[in-house]
This record gives C-alpha cells, sequence and structure tokens, in this order.
C-alpha cells in the first residue's frame, strides 16, 4: 500500500511539473511574439493609439504624438510671447513662446510698450482658455533661466502662432536665439516690416 501510494504521489507530482513546463513555455512563447509583433509594426503606444484612433474615428491624437506634440489648457495669457497652461498630469508651467519677442505689457507703474495690448488682445483671442499642442525646439534648451518652457505653440488646424504673430506684425524674430524655424521668421519679418503690418506700421 504504502509503495503504491508514493507511486501515485510521484505520477501526481510529475503531472503537476509537467503542466508548469507547458504553462511557462506558453508564457515565454507568447511574451516572444509579442515583442515581435510589435517591434515589426510599432511600439505599444502606438498600438494603443491606432485602436483609440479607430474606435473614436479621431486620428489628430495619433498625428500630434507622431510630431512629438502635447496637448496642453491655456489657462491665462500673460503677455504677447508667455502664457500659462496646465500640463496633462495637472500640472501647470508658464510656456515662453520661442523665436519670437512681443512688446512688454507693462505693470501698475511701468507703461506697457508700443503695440503690447494689441499683441496681449491677439495671444488671447486665438489661444486663451483654449487646446493647443507645445513643441520643444531641437535647437533651444527646454527651459529658459526663468524655469519657463521654451516652446513653439500649434493650433488645431496645424498653424504656428509664434510664425503668425510675426507674420502678422505682432512681434519680431528673435534673432539673437536661434531655433527650427529661424528662416521662416526671418521671411515673415521682412514682408510684415516692408507692408508695415502690426508694430511696424505704428511703433518707431
Amino acid at each position: 500500500m504504502y509503495i503504491r501510494y508514493m507511486e501515485n504521489s510521484l505520477t501526481q507530482r510529475l503531472k503537476y511539473l509537467m503542466i508548469l513546463i507547458i504553462l511557462v513555455f506558453v508564457i515565454i512563447t507568447g511574451i516572444y511574439y509579442i515583442s515581435r509583433i510589435i517591434s515589426v509594426q510599432g511600439n505599444l503606444a502606438d498600438k494603443l493609439t491606432d485602436i483609440w484612433c479607430g474606435f473614436m474615428e479621431n486620428c489628430e491624437l495619433k498625428e500630434a504624438n507622431s510630431l512629438g506634440l502635447i496637448s496642453v489648457y491655456v489657462k491665462d495669457v500673460i503677455d504677447g510671447d508667455t502664457i500659462k497652461v496646465v500640463m496633462p498630469d495637472g500640472m501647470e508651467e508658464t510656456v515662453r513662446l520661442v523665436g519670437i519677442d512681443a512688446p512688454e505689457i507693462g505693470s501698475v507703474n511701468i507703461a506697457g510698450e508700443c503695440y503690447s495690448k494689441e499683441a496681449y488682445d491677439y495671444l488671447q483671442s486665438h489661444i486663451g482658455q483654449k487646446n493647443i499642442y507645445l513643441k520643444p525646439d531641437s535647437i533651444q534648451p527646454d527651459r529658459d533661466i526663468f524655469s519657463r518652457l521654451l516652446r513653439h505653440i500649434q493650433l488645431e488646424d496645424g498653424s504656428v502662432i509664434n510664425e503668425e504673430m510675426v507674420r502678422e506684425g505682432y512681434a519680431i524674430w528673435y534673432k539673437d536665439y536661434p531655433t527650427d524655424n529661424e528662416t521662416l521668421l526671418e521671411i515673415y519679418e521682412i514682408t510684415a516690416r516692408i507692408s508695415e503690418q502690426g508694430l511696424w506700421g505704428l511703433c518707431r
């Protein structure tokens, strides 16, 4: 009886061991094939975005991710080239529009520079209390000396508000600090100056 009991016990253990080996094999094989699929067809984030895009019929998120854009909410416009935003994690950040310089808006005891109110109003009307996309510049650092994020601001229609500010004469090209789009900013400034757009027609 004892010998038969030991044989049954050994058989059970061998059976459990075989099941365990099969499970481990299945798990390892599954991980291998999943990693192959991801490596061939894109990373996991892209695959999840594809699923979202398919179900919601909204591919703006996928396009934004592919361009390195981050969607944020504009809480406040401080002046013509500085805004405060709410990041995806809920934290607030001050953002300096990279590549441009708008007239200073002034304070209680200091008068604002020429065309500062117009620059502020323009920026407020286009992005104030709205969702926008932040895009970093490959030449400029992530932050300036005041710890403000240095970013290009892209709108839902694909336009970049930094460039539009210069093109419409609400800001000048900040030529002391090279950026990815400095050639375009230079062209926009020259055109705005010749046609006396915005501050180029009123401020001397």
